[in-house]
């Protein structure tokens, strides 16, 4: 458990630690810091390497470097902090929240960039009252072997506050990423934020797998692969709507045409499962599934989808 306080009444973050420095952590930590933010990075295997050369990020913005100095191997190295940023694998979070407590305090907002259900309120069990918000990140970006973030397109973030409407805190740390040069919208109502996303997450990290390894242009290449797509996908908007956070009618159509425009993307748990890494199978599809079962609106494509994803993971 974090150490527990009350949040101060003014908040202006000056500093920001990024737990997590995988294509997300790297790609938004390193926009941050170009926008005049003093950002440190906690690593973990690449970290060596980092703070001899520092982190690479390739875009098709510009290419450009993350300082090796600004790379961290422990929390006790650059203490307490005024925004935390976990942006580590779902399947890692208990992980690394255990291990994170130097660097909050009765100062720090944390802010959570992962995919799925469930991230905002796991993480307030460690916060101990202090304010929890979520950015969901619409970005196509990697990590590769040798450590080098790649940012394909895209960039856009939605924060919302978790168990109330957006305040000061959101603002805040909007206009930090906004300074450095990333599409930033702050949510009304987070759980219809992440119903959003999942609309994407579900059908395409799911089928990419299940399919055989497909990339995002192989799967809508078909007529049997886009139906795949736009079944669930509406299991995703009557989920919503059953839970109070109905979705825009026209948002399948109109995430089915970006994603054309992706090419042969190969969405984050793709790549997980080809690297042979744990599969973010609770926060993307079950828990999603069992918030819409108690809403009333159960989602059978999305639960064979899951017991097929879960057999892949196994290796059967």
């Amino acid at each position: 458990m974090w150490r527990q306080g009350k949040p101060q009444p003014t908040f202006k973050p000056r500093t920001w630690a990024i737990a997590g420095v995988g294509a997300v952590g790297g790609f938004y930590g390193s926009r941050l810091l170009k926008g005049g933010a003093d950002v440190g990075f906690l690593a973990g295997r690449f970290a060596p390497k980092w703070q001899s050369e520092g982190i690479q990020v390739h875009s098709p913005d510009g290419d450009y470097k993350i300082p090796g100095h600004r790379v961290y191997t422990s929390p006790w190295h650059f203490g307490p902090v005024d925004v935390l940023i976990l942006a580590a694998k779902t399947t890692a979070s208990r992980q690394v929240c255990e291990a994170m407590g130097p660097l909050a305090c009765d100062k720090t907002r944390l802010v959570t960039l992962q995919n799925g259900m469930g991230n905002a309120e796991f993480l307030n069990s460690f916060i101990g009252g202090l304010p929890v918000l979520a950015g969901l990140c619409f970005v196509c970006a990697h990590r590769d072997d040798e450590g080098v973030i790649h940012h394909h397109s895209h960039g856009k973030v939605v924060i919302g506050q978790y168990g109330g409407p957006p305040g000061e805190n959101a603002k805040w740390i909007a206009q930090a990423l906004k300074a450095g040069g990333v599409d930033v919208e702050i949510a009304d109502d987070l759980d219809s934020a992440l119903w959003r996303k999942l609309l994407w997450n579900i059908p395409f990290n799911g089928l990419a797998i299940t399919l055989g390894g497909k990339n995002c242009a192989e799967i809508l290449s078909s007529p049997e692969g886009e139906k795949k797509v736009r079944t669930l996908m509406d299991e995703v908007m009557a989920a919503a709507e059953a839970s109070g956070h109905p979705l825009p009618n026209d948002l399948p159509d109109k995430l089915i045409h970006t994603t054309r425009k992706m090419g042969p993307y190969k969405p984050s748990t793709l790549l997980d499962f080809l690297h042979g890494r744990e599969l973010e199978i609770e926060a993307i599809w079950r828990e999603p599934t069992r918030r819409a079962a108690a809403a009333g609106a159960p989602m059978p494509a999305t639960q064979r989808l899951t017991a097929e994803l879960e057999k892949a993971a196994a290796g059967q």
